[in-house]
């Protein structure tokens, strides 16, 4: 072979070389940026489930509490024992799934105090309260320290 063939010969495979390892180069930086992409959405759809959950967490104990208030405060409440039980337990099971998402506690003394005020001798204590009764007070002060608990706090970070 002549020296200009050798030449030429030598640049292809130089060529293809290099356009080989710039291939290879591509679809491993591809790769790697698709599992950055992915990791950074499914972040993103945690914190979205989070704050999702914290909305309908926040909504049930807002819930509560009106009803707790109607049934406590008028005579003629359309509210029953049971439907403050449910909404009782609803909260909870709201409560869980948050804490579960934030891998944080419930603050249970404030649920227990709360299902304790709302619902201790319903059926046989007398009705509507005065405004400035005891049992209202603890609910409104459980309610509050839930609703300020860090686990119905939204944050974007991590």
């Amino acid at each position: 072979m002549s020296e200009p063939d050798q030449f030429l010969r030598t640049f292809q495979i130089g060529f293809w070389a290099i356009s080989i390892t710039l291939v290879l180069c591509s679809i491993i930086i591809s790769v790697i940026g698709w599992k950055v992409n992915g990791n950074k959405a499914r972040e993103l759809a945690i914190k979205k489930d989070i704050h999702d959950t914290v909305e309908k967490t926040f909504k049930s104990v807002i819930d509560l509490e009106d009803a707790a208030f109607s049934f406590w405060l008028e005579k003629d409440s359309k509210i029953q024992t049971y439907q403050i039980v449910n909404l009782h337990r609803r909260c909870l099971a709201n409560l869980k799934q948050l804490s579960e998402l934030k891998n944080s506690t419930i603050p249970s003394n404030e649920v227990r105090t709360l299902r304790r005020y709302c619902t201790i001798d319903a059926e046989t204590e007398a009705r509507p309260l005065q405004e400035d009764d005891e049992r209202l007070r603890r609910i409104s002060r459980s309610i509050t320290q839930i609703l300020d608990s860090d686990l119905l706090k939204k944050t974007w970070s991590s």
